[in-house]
């Protein structure tokens, strides 16, 4: 995405060169879109030295990656072809399966179809993509009520309670939000046992309870959660709240940046370069102040085709 910014001016000041170290970067880990686009600058010579022998290799690396994921849409295709014949015999299975790959691949002139088998299905699994789909409003018409009415009857899904609770956390009911929290941490979602560390830390919504707080943290960096990992790690380095522990602090960033957690990654990196703990407690919370505001751009632009983009920015 960089690269193209640069390559064409997006935003920035148009820039071969720039544009080149960022496709070539992605393209040492295999990104086929940005091996296609090194290729061309060392085909043209265009701000890079001539290599057409490299190129030619990136080029043929594209295009088998290339090739494979035309093969994989045909498969798609072919699925579908066989599902169809399974719904024709009124399979129910084969129209949940179909309903969902019309869903995936945005067949939006079939979607009607496929709510409808998904509604007639009785099945909790069903019911959490009918739930997430009215909330997403991507293919239907966005409507909460529906979206809280379908994820209300498969509460035994970890991913459903997750998704209740942020509903209900956009509607200002913290009260069921948290509820809702505790059900999803309770079925093991590491997910949630980090929002609900975060919300016994901060004791904004809850009577502040910090040795609770850090108990879910455990819980979730147990399971490989990186993001409750940094948190812990972040904690025991700086001491606030808690005894400070830098010997746990590296332990749990580093198990976290070994993830790729850019955040736990800076802080292992500029551990003894703070004369202060404030300060580096203040790039940290801008950091994160700064995804707030890219994670509720992308919230508003969900309705966007083109919001596909935003969201792996939003990731990065």
């Amino acid at each position: 995405c960089l690269g193209t910014m640069h390559q064409r001016g997006l935003g920035v000041e148009q820039n071969d060169r720039i544009a080149f170290e960022y496709f070539e970067s992605s393209a040492e880990k295999n990104n086929p879109f940005a091996q296609y686009e090194t290729a061309r600058y060392l085909e043209q010579g265009a701000s890079v030295v001539r290599d057409i022998e490299r190129a030619v290799t990136l080029y043929e690396n594209a295009y088998k990656i290339f090739e494979m994921m035309a093969s994989n849409r045909n498969d798609y295709q072919k699925a579908a072809k066989y599902l169809e014949d399974a719904v024709a015999l009124d399979n129910k299975n084969a129209k949940i399966q179909l309903a969902k790959i019309y869903l995936k691949e945005n067949e939006f002139s079939k979607i009607p179809e496929a709510v409808k088998w998904l509604e007639e299905s009785n099945n909790p699994l069903c019911f959490y993509i009918l739930g997430k789909e009215y909330y997403q409003g991507m293919h239907v018409e966005k409507d909460i009520n529906k979206a809280i009415r379908y994820l209300e009857k498969c509460e035994e899904n970890m991913f459903a309670c997750n998704l209740l609770a942020k509903i209900y956390e956009e509607l200002n009911d913290m009260e069921k939000s948290i509820n809702y929290l505790h059900r999803a941490s309770a079925l093991e979602y590491d997910v949630a046992q980090v929002k609900l560390g975060k919300i016994y830390l901060e004791g904004k919504y809850v009577v502040q309870d910090i040795q609770k707080g850090i108990d879910y943290l455990i819980k979730a960096g147990s399971k490989n959660n990186q993001f409750a990992q940094y948190m812990l790690g972040k904690l025991f380095l700086f001491g606030k709240d808690v005894p400070q522990d830098k010997e746990l602090a590296v332990e749990y960033l580093t198990r976290s940046a070994v993830q790729g957690n850019e955040y736990a990654n800076y802080l292992l990196k500029h551990m003894n370069d703070y004369q202060n703990q404030s300060l580096a407690l203040l790039t940290s919370r801008f950091f994160h102040h700064i995804s707030r505001i890219i994670e509720q751009t992308v919230a508003l632009n969900r309705n966007n085709p083109l919001s596909g983009v935003d969201r792996k920015l939003k990731r990065k």
